[in-house]
């Protein structure tokens, strides 16, 4: 069975609080394959800009040929935050817990974040390919993003249908005082330029879940570096 929408549409300041989100211009024009989608809004106050061709049959399962997301700025509590409020939320009404996340397919999709923001820790510059596919599973490859005067490098996937979070990075010339101090309020407990491998794996959407279910391993190494206060890291 196929259904197909053909015509353009433009609307604007769709308010949408579930998911603190602020539409300010959504463009669509459909034709008989293809609905091609430009949007421009905010989600927590931050721009964010999305462009995407979805193949036209809406009586099928969502298939987004591309999607590109570009956001000035993501503050990762904030989101994390936002994603929790809308799953209770759906989870205590009928109609929008039914929607089936498995549902979407995204065969070809690209990040672009300026600036990510995790605790304290600010990265820049976050990049890299990703794909959702018909099972619910989002996997981003190719990641690159400037952190510490370093570099970080990896993949991670996340299944949207249970949250279970898996990643795998390198690390390159990243300044461990920045990191350790950002992400463990681990303040001038350890200095040098790290190099090395983190792999982890963790599932919730609250960050007491994700803390509590993380788990993995880090391999590295520190040049011209020194640990002043080794018991109190540990």
């Amino acid at each position: 069975k196929q259904a197909k929408i053909k015509g353009n549409m433009d609307c604007r300041n769709i308010d949408i609080p579930l998911f603190d989100t602020l539409v300010k211009n959504i463009r669509l024009k459909a034709d008989g394959n293809n609905i091609n989608i430009n949007l421009f809004g905010f989600i927590n106050d931050s721009k964010i800009f999305i462009e995407s061709i979805l193949e036209n049959n809406i009586y099928d399962k969502i298939k987004v040929h591309s999607l590109r997301i570009t956001a000035d700025q993501i503050d990762n509590d904030k989101l994390l935050r936002s994603l929790s409020n809308a799953r209770q939320a759906m989870n205590t009404n009928n109609e929008i817990n039914n929607i089936d996340l498995s549902g979407i397919n995204v065969e070809k999709g690209f990040l672009d974040i300026k600036k990510l923001i995790i605790k304290s820790l600010v990265a820049e510059n976050f990049t890299g390919d990703f794909n959702i596919d018909k099972d619910g599973l989002f996997s981003a490859d190719n990641i690159n993003v400037n952190v510490g005067e370093g570099n970080i490098n990896g993949k991670i996937s996340y299944d949207l249908t249970n949250t279970e979070l898996k990643g795998n990075f390198e690390l390159s010339n990243v300044d461990a005082n920045y990191v350790a101090e950002t992400l463990f309020d681990g303040e001038n407990q350890i200095y040098g330029n790290t190099n090395g491998k983190l792999i982890l794996e963790t599932k919730g959407i609250r960050e007491e879940e994700i803390i509590k279910n993380l788990n993995g391993f880090i391999y590295f190494d520190i040049s011209d570096g020194r640990m002043p206060k080794l018991g109190s890291l540990e």
